[in-house]
């Protein structure tokens, strides 16, 4: 078996002031429309870490969605 590490530089890159006013947060005015992704407000660069936070600050919506219509 041969392995490869790969190293990208290019892969992530630097936060500058402002990056984070253009992206969305995971809810929205739409009723039960929730959004994850890289690319939503995590505090985070676009990053795969940034995905998870992602994902886990969207299912803490819906939690909270869920739990409010009660």
């Amino acid at each position: 078996m041969h392995n490869r590490v790969i190293h990208q530089p290019q892969a992530s890159f630097p936060a500058h002031p402002g990056f984070e006013s253009p992206r969305l947060s995971q809810t929205t005015p739409i009723r039960e429309l929730f959004l994850a992704g890289d690319w939503t407000r995590t505090e985070l660069p676009s990053t795969m870490e940034s995905a998870a936070e992602s994902a886990r600050r969207a299912v803490d919506a819906v939690e909270e969605y869920l739990t409010a219509a009660k």
